[in-house]
């Protein structure tokens, strides 16, 4: 990607998403996500409202994005993809996962509309 700051600034919001995943915090989390967001994690697809309204459930001990690449689409939408190694009490939440984020400007604001996850390395 060319454009090095809007690189920096795409992951920095995608590192505030997971913070605010992993610390339960669901208003932190829904000021970055689309209310409308197609989010498919763990099999099953939300909106971003319904995820949102999880995220205070969660409790993470740990997290780490790595392999990160980040494409422009255009000058309001921004595509990123990581692998993320997570470590949870939860057993069912620990491993790596394989994950894509689309990042649109509206209004000005940078929101996810689109994240998918795949476990990987089972």
């Amino acid at each position: 990607m060319s454009n090095l700051i809007l690189e920096e600034k795409i992951i920095n919001f995608e590192k505030q998403m997971w913070e605010a995943f992993a610390t339960g915090n669901s208003e932190s989390f829904g000021d970055l996500v689309s209310k409308d967001a197609l989010m498919i994690c763990g099999g099953f697809r939300e909106t971003g409202s319904e995820y949102t309204a999880i995220v205070s459930q969660i409790r993470l001990q740990g997290y780490e994005l790595t392999d990160i690449i980040v494409k422009e689409v255009d000058l309001n939408s921004v595509l990123i993809n990581y692998i993320v190694t997570v470590k949870s009490s939860e057993q069912d939440l620990n491993g790596k996962y394989r994950v894509s984020s689309l990042w649109v400007k509206n209004d000005e604001k940078w929101k996810v509309v689109f994240n998918q996850d795949s476990k990987i390395g089972f």
